[in-house]
């Protein structure tokens, strides 16, 4: 691969010198890493003393991508000098450095939301170490044939260390990813279900207040129905009696007494008779407190059975309220079960074509041999 194509990963903060560096991923390309290395190269060998190393990674965003115990493990791997870097062997370090970024995936997740990197042609294996190793390889065929074996043999071991870390790096930001989308789904099934539990709690309060307020107006309303009931029959109440036929006959035959100036025999007619009416008065008001009770026992009776009706019929829309909760809590959890069971089965695809492509058997972002179609992810 041209120096100038290869491009560098390194994670750089997003506008403070003092945020962490792995929080956003840039590309530096060669050409832009090619001005700071020259600072620090010596000009007769074009090479720079290691320890310079970790000035150029501060400059680049990288300065705290490794422990120095770590960096010192990845100079050992492509440098062929333990005391100096070429600028080929100073870009597989970074590229070596350079991880992505998993924090900022967000709390939601779709499955078809973003296009998978195995469409991109290359499995985000990094350009610098790829470059790397194929200048690793050139020398290694290039000592092949001047017969300089143990120089080969020694490119030969350094090309399969690279490889394997740069297999380890996959199978790592891979398995780092799939946990990610994972946590991602599980975090957006919990929001979503907090929100729905307090959304459903918000309509079973308001339901409830509704419903309280209904039967306290059913409970007013028949509050006036009764007073007015009543008022219509005190307007009712009998002031004189319901007079019987003998107490007629006792009055006229008092008024005739009376006539005939029998003034004693009237006067006793005249007792019996007052009797006789104070006793039907009392008849006439027990009829008709008798009949006045009856007929509000019966409108108290109408007026409980319309509140019970309210009641019951409150205790049914709250009864179906509770149980389109519970549906729809187990249609996300039936969605939610879906969508990681579906992550599930791509997660195995991803990690069955990386191994394909590790041993050479696929071709990243081709089909073959996986031929689901499913498999790729649509942006």
């Amino acid at each position: 691969m041209p120096e100038d194509e290869a491009e560098v990963s390194a994670t750089t903060p997003k506008n403070s010198t003092d945020a962490s560096p792995d929080k956003r991923v840039v590309k530096t390309s060669a050409e832009e890493l090619k001005p700071i290395f020259e600072k620090y190269a010596t000009s007769d060998t074009g090479c720079m003393d290691v320890q310079q190393l970790t000035e150029v990674l501060g400059e680049i965003g990288l300065g705290r991508a490794a422990t120095p115990r770590e960096l010192a493990e990845y100079v050992k791997t492509v440098a062929s000098d333990p005391m100096k870097l070429t600028f080929d062997e100073t870009c597989a370090v970074c590229g070596l450095l350079s991880t992505p970024n998993l924090a900022e995936s967000g709390n939601k997740y779709t499955i078809t939301a973003r296009r998978t990197y195995l469409e991109t042609g290359r499995l985000a294996t990094d350009d610098a170490v790829i470059s790397f190793i194929e200048a690793l390889e050139d020398h290694r065929r290039g000592c092949e044939r001047e017969g300089r074996y143990m120089e080969a043999r020694a490119a030969a071991k350094r090309i399969s260390t690279l490889k394997m870390q740069e297999g380890s790096r996959l199978r790592r930001e891979m398995l780092l990813r799939q946990e990610q989308e994972m946590r991602d789904a599980e975090e957006a099934f919990q929001l979503e279900k907090r929100e729905q539990e307090g959304s459903w709690k918000e309509k079973v309060s308001q339901y409830e207040q509704e419903l309280a307020e209904a039967v306290r107006r059913k409970k007013q309303q028949h509050a006036e129905q009764l007073e007015g009931f009543i008022a219509d029959m005190e307007k009712k109440r009998p002031a004189v009696p319901k007079y019987s036929r003998d107490l007629l006959i006792h009055r006229n035959v008092e008024g005739h007494l009376a006539k005939q100036g029998q003034y004693y025999k009237a006067t006793r007619v005249k007792d019996a008779a007052d009797k006789m009416e104070v006793a039907e008065m009392e008849t006439t008001l027990a009829t008709f407190e008798a009949e006045m009770s009856l007929k509000e026992g019966k409108l108290r009776a109408k007026q409980q059975q319309e509140l019970d009706a309210l009641i019951q019929k409150g205790a049914r829309g709250r009864d179906e309220l509770e149980i389109s909760s519970v549906q729809d809590l187990q249609r996300r959890v039936q969605r939610y079960r879906n969508l990681v069971a579906e992550l599930t089965n791509l997660h195995k695809l991803e990690v069955a074509h990386l191994e394909n492509f590790l041993e050479g058997k696929a071709i990243a972002g081709k089909c073959d041999p996986i031929l689901e179609s499913t498999f790729r992810r649509k942006a």
